[in-house]
């Protein structure tokens, strides 16, 4: 009862997902299995820190979003991820509303991922796991996600600078 039990599995679907916690384990890593996302998952659960791997940035995938969809697209959607990851840091806190904060986790996952920040990804499907699994402790996991959203808009902002006017209104 005292030794968590993670999935590691193929099938991230939520009935898996569901299935797994129903058979008693404590947790779900998708495949392919991330370093990072399973050391994060490890420091959910047994409460030793994860040290820091790899780059804050994957710029390989903002390099073949920009071949597919040309350089100022992308540059509009990372001002929009910009804006998203200063709410979502912003908003982090052991007294927000857990609810809210779930759903808003939830977002950071899917945003983050997509634009190759894996570190503020895995912090946040972190802290929405614990949040979805009602852990009280999870005041480590907001102070991780928050410094992650720093690290994330330090590399956004030197793969796409913040245009002058757009820096003094955020």
């Amino acid at each position: 009862r005292t030794i968590p039990i993670v999935a590691l599995s193929a099938n991230a679907m939520d009935t898996e997902i569901a299935r797994c916690r129903a058979a008693g384990m404590n947790a779900h890593v998708a495949k392919p299995i991330h370093q990072a996302t399973l050391l994060r998952t490890l420091e959910e659960w047994i409460g030793v820190a994860a040290p820091a791997t790899g780059p804050v940035l994957d710029d390989s995938k903002f390099v073949e979003l920009e071949r597919l969809l040309g350089h100022e697209r992308v540059k509009e959607f990372a001002d929009e991820l910009r804006d998203r990851l200063q709410r979502f840091a912003a908003g982090l806190s052991g007294t927000a509303d857990r609810a809210k904060l779930e759903i808003e986790a939830h977002d950071m996952v899917s945003a983050a991922g997509n634009f190759g920040f894996d570190e503020m990804m895995g912090r946040a499907r972190a802290l929405m796991t614990s949040l979805r699994n009602g852990l009280d402790d999870i005041d480590a996991l907001i102070a991780a996600a928050r410094d992650a959203a720093t690290r994330a808009l330090t590399a956004l902002e030197e793969r796409y600078p913040a245009a002058a006017g757009a820096r003094a209104t955020r």
